[in-house]
């Protein structure tokens, strides 16, 4: 998809009202501090993973965690401030936190 898909895969979404979100094709991506920041968070039980880039900056954070007890975003957001004093805070608080997981994977049990 080249440069196209690239563009399209970060703009941000609408709701039909017309509301602008910040999802975009597949990735959340905000504007803080006057700074673009992409992120997204994953998790599979026993698995977590915080993706975090800072485009404007040329910095990009990844941590994977092979244990349900840790908080990769945190994690994340404590390296990005290491790296990049005052970096802004991509929307953390969508990453689940461990006691969360814990109840949502007795859901079905």
């Amino acid at each position: 998809g080249g440069q196209a898909l690239e563009v399209a895969r970060l703009a941000n979404g609408k709701l039909r009202s017309g509301r602008p979100v910040d999802y975009a094709g597949g990735l959340f991506v905000d504007d803080r501090q006057s700074e673009r920041v992409v992120s997204h968070s994953g998790l599979v039980v026993g698995n977590r993973a915080m993706d975090v880039l800072y485009p404007d900056s040329g910095i990009g954070i990844s941590v994977m965690c092979n244990r349900d007890d840790i908080a990769p975003a945190e994690r994340a957001r404590k390296i990005a401030l290491l790296v990049k004093p005052g970096a802004p805070d991509p929307a953390f608080d969508r990453a689940i936190d461990p006691a969360e997981m814990k109840r949502l994977g007795k859901v079905g049990d």
